[in-house]
């Protein structure tokens, strides 16, 4: 008989947070996206029928509750995530504020220019407010066809996204890289969320 000697490995796993944050002053979040929704159109970026705020139209001064929940955020990014990635120094790139009312949705897009995407839900309520929807970047959905498993459920590595309900006060963090989408929100509550983008505060290596 044969003797095999193997040394496994992962080899680029999708890491994924999903966090429950409590204490978080929503109301004054809400009010103030609102206050900022009705002063601007926003712009389309992967919203399909809902509003995005612009990145730059943010106004001051920020509510007490936006700065908690930011600067926790971050630390909690460069502390605890860190222990995954290994990357402890990132900072605040951007962020901006998601409405979805009934009927509009996030198409599928990722994060260019961050290192680490996040979003946290204001308020995310009802049976069907749209799923979080992680997709695979490679062509592994050509191959899953091939494979045979009879009665057994699909191995984990076979699956081709991650698909789970968002709710209020809920963090969502992956890699910006990742491609994800929002569905229909069918439900008649505004789905209000925050997203935040985290890059590396140390200066790319110079090629010598």
């Amino acid at each position: 008989m044969l003797e095999f000697k193997s040394n496994e490995a992962t080899l680029f796993p999708t890491p994924f947070w999903m966090v429950q944050i409590k204490g978080v002053d929503n109301e004054s979040l809400k009010e103030y996206c609102y206050s900022i929704k009705e002063n601007s159109d926003g712009v389309e970026k992967s919203n399909k029928g809902g509003w995005h705020s612009h990145p730059y139209e943010i106004i001051e001064p920020y509510p007490e509750a936006f700065i908690e929940l930011v600067e926790d955020t971050t630390k909690f990014v460069n502390q605890y995530c860190s222990q995954l990635t290994g990357i402890d120094n990132l900072g605040l790139g951007n962020f901006w504020f998601n409405v979805n009312p009934k009927n509009t949705y996030n198409h599928l897009h990722d994060h260019q220019g961050a290192l680490l995407s996040a979003v946290y839900y204001i308020q995310c309520e009802g049976d069907d407010p749209g799923n979080f929807e992680i997709c695979r970047g490679d062509s592994a959905e050509y191959f899953m066809k091939a494979a045979d498993y009879g009665d057994r459920e699909t191995p984990w590595f076979l699956f081709p996204n991650y698909i789970i309900k968002p709710l209020t006060n809920y963090l969502f963090i992956l890699p910006s890289w990742v491609k994800h989408s929002v569905g229909i929100n069918n439900t008649d509550s505004d789905r209000i969320s925050l997203a935040m983008n985290f890059a590396s505060l140390a200066p790319f290596p110079k090629n010598e």
